[in-house]
């Protein structure tokens, strides 16, 4: 009897060994997930934040398209005058000085109006040169 005790408690011995060992491997696939787990929380607000960044930029770009197609449609108008314009400068019996204000009148009107002062001043006394030759 003392025999099947002892052969018992060396059986509950290698269980509680086998038990140790197994709590032991589990405590570390544990550890692991959870450095895991943390790993993607991070990764995760990192792209929540990328994706918040860039429907930022997205407005802004999208703002600037507004704009842009604003500006492009007051080009399409000033560009039909300046059409016209040229057509009516085309009369031989024009001035130059009339011909000198329409190409002004016409490259501003296609080009330069989006510019400032300073740029526009600029084109228009290139214009002048051209003109002058």
């Amino acid at each position: 009897a003392m025999e099947e005790q002892r052969h018992q408690r060396g059986d509950l011995s290698t269980q509680l060994q086998q038990l140790t060992t197994e709590v032991s491997a589990m405590e570390s696939r544990l550890s692991a997930a959870a450095h895991r787990l943390q790993t993607n929380i991070e990764r995760h607000t990192e792209v929540v934040q990328q994706r918040q960044e860039q429907v930022a930029q997205q407005r802004v770009v999208e703002a600037k398209l507004r704009r842009i197609n604003t500006v492009l449609q007051a080009f399409v108008v000033r560009r039909r005058e300046s059409e016209i314009q040229l057509r009516q400068g085309q009369d031989p019996g024009t001035p130059r000085a009339d011909i000198i204000s329409l190409l002004w009148f016409t490259s501003a009107a296609i080009y330069s109006m989006g510019f400032g002062p300073g740029l526009r001043r600029a084109i228009k006394d290139e214009i002048k040169q051209i003109v002058t030759r």
